[in-house]
């Protein structure tokens, strides 16, 4: 025979507070519904020496897939990147963009082409710029 585990639950205040809350719902003609108390709860309990579950396997994650994604090139106006620099200036980093600048062959953002401007937007967000 198996060992039971006996529970006995006595809280007349829970099962006043739902029959107050079950005569505020119902209308006035309604009668009061009276819940049953509840006096014990009967569980047999396992006896075995065997874990009641397994232990959850780990799930591998690896970077491979054989599915790949179209990847979008943003694209960037000579307006935004000159909105991302300019603050930069005031947090005291002008000779970062100076030499960021010189890295690209050029003295002002004007003299950067169009296809340079998605790899100065990232440099410019090494620098701390919000672009």
């Amino acid at each position: 025979m198996e060992p039971i585990l006996t529970i006995k639950i006595e809280a007349p205040e829970i099962v006043n507070a739902i029959n107050n809350l079950f005569g505020a719902l119902l209308k006035p003609e309604a009668r009061e519904i009276k819940m049953p108390e509840i006096t014990s709860i009967s569980t047999p309990i396992p006896t075995t020496n065997q874990p009641m579950t397994q232990a959850p396997q780990p799930v591998n994650y690896s970077a491979t897939s054989e599915t790949t994604l179209p990847t979008v090139e943003r694209t960037y106006t000579l307006d935004e990147l000159s909105y991302a620099a300019t603050p930069l200036i005031s947090l005291g980093k002008q000779q970062g963009l100076i030499t960021l600048l010189a890295e690209f062959g050029v003295q002002a953002l004007t003299q950067l082409s169009k296809e340079q401007y998605g790899a100065f937007a990232t440099k410019l967000r090494a620098l701390g710029a919000k672009i």
